[in-house]
């Protein structure tokens, strides 16, 4: 695939970004951003969940590791939401640490991939687009223009 059909992937797709790390969280965003995603950033699980029920995300991308609430929690609250609230969008877990052992239970949790940082750009593309097109859509901004 050619850079500018690439860079053009993500165009118009609404992606949810929790991060605690407000670094990490503006790298995240501004490479999203420059795939032509519009995006939604959070550092805690609370503020991504309001913004989960207000906004209905395409894809959320939620750190493990967090205070008060923990990606694991803030899956379960997203599952309790309708699906008109957001409540079906795919999940994608975010950790620092890799171990097999977690890999295999955010996935069992129901987390629709796994991410370790620091954060490859086009393995991340990559994976938005997997999550999205086995959501049945053949490109992942569909899932707003059929909404």
């Amino acid at each position: 695939m050619n850079g500018d059909k690439k860079k053009n992937l993500l165009t118009g797709c609404l992606i949810l970004v929790i991060e605690d790390h407000k670094d990490t969280l503006e790298a995240i965003r501004l490479f999203l951003e420059y795939r032509r995603a519009k995006v939604l950033a959070a550092t805690a699980g609370r503020d991504g969940l309001d913004l989960v029920a207000r906004h209905r995300p395409e894809v959320i991308i939620s750190d493990l590791s967090m205070p008060q609430m923990d990606g694991y929690e803030l899956l379960e609250h997203v599952r309790e939401l309708a699906p008109e609230e957001g409540g079906d969008a795919p999940v994608i877990a975010l950790t620092g640490l890799f171990d097999a052992e977690e890999r295999r239970r955010a996935l069992e949790a129901g987390f629709a991939r796994f991410l370790t940082k620091p954060i490859d750009p086009d393995q991340l593309v990559d994976e938005i687009c997997k999550v999205l097109e086995s959501d049945g859509f053949t490109h992942p901004c569909q899932r707003r223009e059929t909404s």
